[in-house]
């Protein structure tokens, strides 16, 4: 055991020194809070999709990090102006759809699938799990002209309610009644995350404000409590997905607690002056390309490490996934021009 920890430590060290004597290609400037921002969210991914799934201490895990695609959304409304043009609104699809082909081909083709069950999966993001958030994406930045219109409206609170009653509906009302959605939308509607991205657009735009942390503090607590106890329902009734999903009430309520808290320290405070990380601003910069690959990463290990090896252990194995996606993305932009590695996501 000691062996193996060493040899891991190792690894890391090895690939900590590449990481930092490799050149990057890229001379944006961007906020370094944001980037932190979306560090936090792209890590809390990686968690999602490495977790020990199936146990009690999976629910609890998955209750903290569910957040995390809310993060991805509201931190997209919050850069958004109210101001914003189509042409604007049309480079941010285009800047993902080549990437999203891409890596929906490579799944597609390395899990055996049809061309023709590529192109369903390419059209309802299930060319492989995670990237239904890809189609999400999209249906978001083209229902943004109508977010603005209402964020400028005397109903502005209405966007925050749509998020909320989506969920009652699909995943308690209708299995009530024996129903639900086609499985190739289910989760994957605009409704059932829209109000997370309004937050973001609000309180980026300064239309609401929040005078204090104690607010939003007591929702996140109330919220994890309410999942936290949801979830150990859900388990009990054997139904883990459930118990584990972002796309249940009590998640959704954490979830708004949460982005309140971050919107009030991005409005309130200078990040930089209480904290700084060179490593988590160089996740947040890759967090697109963490987003399209991880999985990948994490299906090598599985073929390579048997799965109940040492190096497969939770949160082992979520540092090593999001360790070589790093440092995959560092290889790829330092030996490509942009042009290339950018249809990576990179």
């Amino acid at each position: 055991m000691q062996l193996l920890f060493l040899q891991y430590f190792n690894l890391i060290n090895i690939i900590s020194r590449l990481v930092k004597n490799m050149q990057t290609n890229d001379s944006k400037s961007k906020r370094t809070d944001i980037q932190l921002m979306r560090a936090i969210a792209i890590i809390s991914v990686v968690i999602i999709h490495t977790y020990p799934v199936g146990t009690e201490f999976g629910i609890v895990v998955r209750c903290f990090v569910n957040y995390a695609v809310a993060l991805f959304l509201f931190l997209s409304g919050y850069l958004t102006k109210l101001t914003i043009n189509n042409n604007q609104l049309f480079k941010r699809i285009k800047k993902i759809i080549i990437p999203y082909f891409v890596w929906s081909m490579i799944y597609g083709i390395t899990t055996g699938m049809t061309l023709m069950r590529i192109v369903v999966g390419f059209i309802t993001g299930s060319c492989s799990f995670h990237l239904y958030y890809i189609i999400v994406y999209i249906q978001i930045v083209i229902t943004t002209r109508i977010s603005i219109f209402f964020a400028t409206s005397r109903y502005k609170h209405v966007m925050f309610l749509i998020t909320p009653l989506s969920l009652i509906f699909v995943q308690y009302v209708l299995p009530l009644l024996g129903l639900s959605l086609p499985g190739a939308i289910n989760g994957i509607d605009v409704f059932e995350w829209i109000s997370y991205y309004c937050i973001g657009l609000y309180m980026g735009n300064k239309i609401i404000k929040i005078d204090s942390i104690i607010i939003p503090g007591i929702i996140t607590i109330i919220g994890f409590v309410f999942s936290m106890v949801e979830g150990f329902y859900w388990y009990n009734l054997d139904n883990y997905a459930m118990a584990t999903t972002q796309c249940k009430l009590s998640s959704c309520i954490y979830s708004f607690g949460v982005l309140l808290a971050i919107g009030y320290i991005l409005n309130n405070f200078n990040i930089n002056d209480l904290f700084t990380s060179k490593l988590l601003s160089k996740i947040g910069d890759y967090s697109s390309g963490i987003y399209f690959s991880h999985v990948f990463i994490k299906i090598i290990m599985t073929n390579i490490f048997e799965k109940n090896s040492f190096l497969m252990l939770f949160p082992i194995n979520s540092l090593l996934v999001l360790t070589f996606s790093m440092i995959i993305i560092e290889i790829t932009r330092y030996f490509l021009p942009k042009k290339l590695y950018g249809l990576f996501g990179f």
